[in-house]
């Protein structure tokens, strides 16, 4: 994963122009040269030296919560290290309003399923699998509020209007077509997966539409139109809803 890491951190980070003395220190830590609580001091370090306004502070804080969310789009090798350091970082009065928000809900807001000639939609559906994978492990370490995120993909995903009558029509919007769910899909039952449990313990409107997103996604495991990998990840978050509920 070195090498992986390595090119993300010093090709693709530098060319978005994320902030050097934010970098250096994620970098090591995902590395395993150094610690959470270390990789957390530098990095509030940096955010002290930097700030010098309150415009700026927030500016920095959220530059900061995008290399978080733009290494978990791209690295799901480090998610477990990344979720460490959230929960690390919110334990600081600093960060403890870290801008994770403002940038995830810009995300979810600018995301809909690629249209199929678009030569980067697997890597756009990947990136959005990832970030769900992600932000439903921070949810279960204790940041509740993230949960807003889950409950949309979830919506996207499985409670879309038309899907069986889109399908095949002439001049269907590919981003609401039958085919889109193997963007949807994947992602939305992340929150399944990893976080069901606790969705269904704490969220009202995951249990009132839980047996219905169960069905919804029975239905999508028959589908021979959507890949396999969609059917099958649809069978194991049936079989995970089962268990749960």
């Amino acid at each position: 994963m070195a090498t992986a890491v390595e090119e993300f951190f010093d090709v693709e980070l530098q060319n978005d122009a994320r902030p050097q003395d934010l970098i250096s220190p994620i970098k090591s830590y995902v590395l395993n040269q150094s610690t959470a609580h270390e990789a957390v001091a530098k990095l509030v370090e940096s955010l002290r030296a930097g700030s010098t306004t309150n415009t700026q502070a927030q500016y920095d804080i959220s530059e900061l919560a995008l290399v978080l969310i733009e290494t978990a789009e791209e690295l799901p090798d480090t998610h477990e290290a990344l979720v460490k350091l959230v929960v690390t970082l919110k334990q600081r009065s600093e960060v403890s309003q870290l801008g994770f928000t403002i940038e995830l809900t810009e995300r979810w807001h600018s995301f809909s399923d690629p249209d199929p000639n678009n030569s980067l939609r697997a890597e756009i559906r990947d990136a959005f699998k990832n970030l769900n994978h992600f932000v439903a492990l921070v949810y279960n370490e204790g940041l509740d509020e993230v949960d807003v995120y889950g409950l949309q993909s979830l919506a996207w995903a499985l409670k879309r209007d038309g899907w069986i009558a889109d399908h095949g029509s002439a001049g269907a919007n590919p981003s609401s077509s039958l085919q889109a769910l193997d963007g949807y899909i994947p992602a939305a039952v992340q929150w399944m997966l990893v976080a069901g449990e606790k969705l269904h313990s704490q969220s009202q409107e995951a249990r009132e539409n839980w047996s219905a997103w169960r069905d919804c996604l029975k239905w999508i495991a028959e589908q021979s139109e959507v890949y396999e990998s969609t059917r099958v990840i649809a069978q194991q978050a049936i079989t995970k809803m089962q268990q749960i509920a």
